[in-house]
């Protein structure tokens, strides 16, 4: 049995790769550390706008994504 201290609930933010941030940004989109889901109109800069996939605050910006090391190795 799992020790109930051991947290299965933290959030680990998706990554991305530089192909998908570099298209999102041509393309004015966004995605949502949560799930993933991408969001159109959404400037290179956004910061916690709303996902309609999952419902959280967590989509970025291509840009802002990159600044926080959301991106896959």
């Amino acid at each position: 049995m799992a020790d109930e201290k051991t947290s299965t609930s933290k959030f680990i933010p998706k990554l991305f790769t530089l192909e998908e941030l570099d298209q999102a940004d041509q393309n004015m989109e966004g995605f949502c550390i949560a799930c993933g889901a991408s969001r159109e109109d959404c400037e290179p800069d956004a910061r916690y706008y709303h996902c309609g996939a999952c419902g959280k605050n967590l989509v970025f910006g291509a840009e802002e994504i990159l600044l926080r090391g959301h991106v896959k190795p």
